[in-house]
């Protein structure tokens, strides 16, 4: 497909530069909310992890303040995916994601996963979301894209869902594949839900179709 030439944040927007955007931080994960033993630094919480309890609606109004948008899934796939046709930019083997990506591993299941997460074996050193630009980034230098917080996108997935992108803390790497896509309510604000915005530039470029259900 076709897309309009465009640029995609490095980094999924924090909790500061929502701070200074609204006046307010809605996270759930924040300041005072955090645990130190969440993460394998022993590091407090801090303004660069991303904003999360944010819905699509108020994340398209505040975006569209700066002149920016939320990215449809071609845009969030194709910088996602950095030049790669594999199921992760990491390639195709889920455990490449421990260096690259913050899903619910070892090190959350010992140190207060929740009961209904999955977690995988390996220890990615975080429980739930980590400062963005923890995890090294893809060929086209983006951070956190496979998961962290997923990622509100552009489309709808139907008269009342938008989608989302990326995967999260709460997930195993599966749901964190360059071509999986969650789905809410526009109203929707939950722990793991946050944006990464993107800002069309002019000029058309090719790149491939958009995935579907049953794609890599």
């Amino acid at each position: 497909m076709t897309l309009t030439a465009f640029f995609l944040s490095k980094y999924e927007l924090t909790q500061g530069q929502w701070l200074r955007l609204t006046g307010r931080n809605p996270s759930y994960y924040r300041l005072g909310d955090y645990l130190e033993s969440w993460n394998r630094a022993g590091r407090a919480a801090n303004l660069l992890h991303p904003v999360e309890q944010v819905n699509w609606t108020t994340c398209t109004e505040t975006c569209s303040r700066l002149g920016l948008i939320l990215p449809s899934e071609a845009q969030w796939e194709y910088g996602a995916r950095g030049g790669t046709e594999t199921p992760w930019w990491t390639g195709s083997d889920p455990k490449e994601l421990a260096s690259a990506g913050n899903v619910a591993d070892g090190w959350a299941r010992a140190h207060d996963a929740q009961a209904d997460w999955f977690c995988e074996a390996w220890d990615d050193g975080n429980t739930v979301h980590a400062a963005v630009g923890s995890y090294r980034a893809n060929a086209f230098g983006l951070h956190d894209v496979l998961g962290n917080v997923w990622e509100w996108s552009e489309d709808k997935y139907s008269s009342s869902l938008r989608n989302s992108r990326g995967g999260s803390f709460i997930n195993k790497a599966v749901f964190a594949r360059s071509a999986d896509r969650g789905n809410y309510p526009p109203v929707n604000a939950a722990n793991f839900l946050g944006l990464r915005p993107a800002r069309i530039i002019a000029g058309p470029f090719t790149t491939s179709r958009p995935s579907v259900p049953g794609d890599k």
